[in-house]
Parts: structure tokens; C-alpha cells; sequence
């Protein structure tokens, strides 16, 4: 290779020439790849807000049917806990007793 144009070009402007020579190439170099990571960067925080849209869409419906669940136990408990007091109230009253019984109705297996 022929080196003799580039020693011109040194012997024109010089070593402090060659050297910013270099420095602007090395800068443009350097800059294109800085740019190039800012938009894989960019693309990567948008890639995040849409998976974070979707886990947080994913979350609401989750916590949607668990408040819904959460309903039909709670109708559920109070369903038994009625109950619960019927029963209780008839214990004290003592009806569970053929004696105590306002209806005075025969029980099943009751000998007369």
C-alpha cells in the first residue's frame, strides 16, 4: 500500500491536524453508537410500558374476580349466620322440645 499521499497530507497540516483528523472520525463513530443504544433503549422502555399495561390490566381483572368471590362469601356467610341465629332461637325457646312445642305437633317416632 501506498502510504505517500497520507505523508502529504501530514506534512500539510501537521501532527496536531492528524490528530483531530482522528479525534473527529473517532467522535462520529462513537456518536452513531450512542444514538443507536438510545433507541434500542427507547424501544426497550416502550416495550416495559406495554407489558406493564397488560400486567396491570391482567391484575385488575384478577382483582375484580376476587372481590366478586369475595361477595358471594360473604353473601354466603351471612346466609349461615341467619340461620345459625333461627336455630339458636329455637333452642332457647326450647322448641326443639315435643313438651315446650307451641304447635303441640306429634314427632315422628313419638309414642303417644
Amino acid at each position: 500500500m501506498d502510504y505517500s499521499f497520507l505523508m502529504e497530507v501530514v506534512k500539510a497540516i501537521g501532527f496536531p491536524g492528524v490528530m483531530f483528523a482522528v479525534f473527529v472520525i473517532y467522535h462520529k463513530g462513537t456518536q452513531r453508537a450512542l444514538d443507536r443504544s438510545a433507541d434500542n433503549m427507547a424501544d426497550a422502555i416502550n416495550e416495559l410500558k406495554k407489558n406493564n399495561i397488560y400486567t396491570l390490566r391482567e391484575m385488575t381483572r384478577t382483582n375484580d374476580n376476587f372481590v366478586k368471590q369475595m361477595r358471594e362469601i360473604t353473601d354466603t356467610q351471612a346466609q349461615v349466620y341467619s340461620k345459625m341465629v333461627t336455630i339458636e332461637n329455637k333452642i332457647d325457646n326450647n322448641q326443639f322440645c315435643p313438651v315446650m312445642r307451641p304447635d303441640k305437633k306429634k314427632v315422628p317416632g313419638e309414642q303417644p
